[in-house]
């Protein structure tokens, strides 16, 4: 983002790494727990080391949604939502906050 870096910023600009992420809106409430009082607002299956974990947002719950149709936003799905219940696909770099990252923070100023 910088025209013409120096090499000092580089440095310091270079230990910022992005990880992607994959967010579905969808309507396919398999990845809500089936028990309405276990239904929170931030629900998550717990990934291994090949897959992040995924975490659904139930929308009813937090927007306050009085609607038959659970309507839902899911990080990094794994492929476990029906392309049916599919609204929209989205894909988001994220800042990915390591320690050398937030070390070089103090490094800015340089």
């Amino acid at each position: 983002m910088l025209t013409n870096p120096s090499d000092r910023e580089r440095d310091v600009f270079g230990r910022f790494k992005t990880t992607t992420e994959c967010d579905v809106a969808d309507t396919d409430d398999r990845l809500l727990p089936s028990r309405a009082d276990a239904k929170a607002s931030w629900n998550y299956v717990v990934g291994d080391v090949d897959r992040p974990p995924t975490v659904t947002y139930h929308l009813n719950r937090l927007q306050g949604l009085a609607t038959e149709a659970q309507y839902c936003v899911t990080l990094n799905p794994n492929g476990a939502i029906d392309d049916r219940c599919v609204l929209k696909k989205m894909v988001y770099a994220h800042p990915l906050y390591t320690r050398d990252a937030i070390r070089s923070q103090s490094e800015w100023h340089e």
